[in-house]
């Protein structure tokens, strides 16, 4: 077992601290979110962030803080669609416009940044506000919750348990990412190398069949890299049900550490944290 000495007990949470907030809601929006405008007549712009039904409550903890900061004045909506699993946060009152472009403008890290320009040169045009354009930082720390909001939109924990032929089991983290962002047609490149760096992993592409796009891959698998994965996610805890996964992850990287247990009664415990 990994024991850290920085830990979310000694660190504010990202719901009551707006500044860990801003960073984490920018992560989120840069994996799984967008700007859409409309009506080409009428600019308005809409903050989307697009979730797995599953993370419903994660949508209306963060829709119940966006009031709760425009002092309960309505924000925008939230939209549940049974059709695609999926569940989403749209921001769209003056308001709710100017809190999320204040919370995350400043901590943006992918071409996806020049989007919110979309919402200050709107707010300043049709509200009188004096908002500065967007640019995107690619350089990559693990000192702030952005990771934990990108991996909450794009991340993924797995387990591979293969106990009826060679009886191993794999452990590792990833994440993915197109090499361009489809609208800006900026690359990716500058922050996945600094991830890959910060991980300890080498940074992998892939081409995609059915669509034929290529994607930067980031996998971690050695006891290294998981040490780092580890020490961030204990400090800055993923929001989503993702965080589940992260600790069922966690139990399964303890007993392929524990070289006192057998081989099959630790094939046999990681298959029952897998069936939870």
């Amino acid at each position: 077992m990994i024991k850290s000495t920085k830990t979310i007990s000694n660190k504010t949470h990202v719901y009551t601290d707006y500044v860990l907030l801003g960073h984490n809601l920018a992560g989120l929006w840069e994996g799984d979110g967008n700007i859409n405008v409309k009506d080409k007549s009428y600019p308005k712009p809409t903050f989307h962030i697009t979730l797995h039904i599953q993370q419903v409550p994660c949508i209306q903890k963060l829709m119940l803080i966006l009031r709760r900061l425009c002092n309960n004045d309505p924000v925008g909506s939230i939209s549940i669609r049974p059709d695609n699993n999926s569940c989403v946060l749209n921001v769209y009152t003056p308001a709710g416009l100017n809190c999320v472009f204040s919370l995350i403008h400043d901590k943006l890290k992918t071409p996806k940044a020049y989007q919110l320009n979309l919402i200050s040169s709107w707010l300043n045009q049709k509200h009188g506000t004096k908002l500065k354009a967007v640019s995107q930082d690619p350089i990559f720390t693990m000192n702030t919750p952005w990771f934990a909001g990108f991996t909450d939109a794009d991340g993924c924990f797995s387990i591979d348990l293969r106990y009826q032929t060679r009886k191993s089991v794999a452990c590792q983290f990833q994440i993915n990412q197109r090499l361009k962002d489809p609208k800006s047609g900026l690359c990716y490149d500058e922050l996945f190398n600094s991830i890959a760096y910060a991980l300890n992993v080498k940074l992998c592409t892939i081409m995609e069949k059915k669509s034929g796009r290529y994607y930067y891959v980031i996998k971690a698998s050695s006891l290294k890299s998981k040490d780092i994965l580890r020490y961030y996610f204990d400090t800055y805890p993923l929001l989503t049900s993702k965080n589940l996964d992260y600790h069922d992850w966690c139990k399964v990287d303890d007993h392929m550490r524990n070289k006192n247990t057998e081989k099959v009664i630790k094939l046999d415990s990681i298959s029952e944290i897998k069936k939870v």
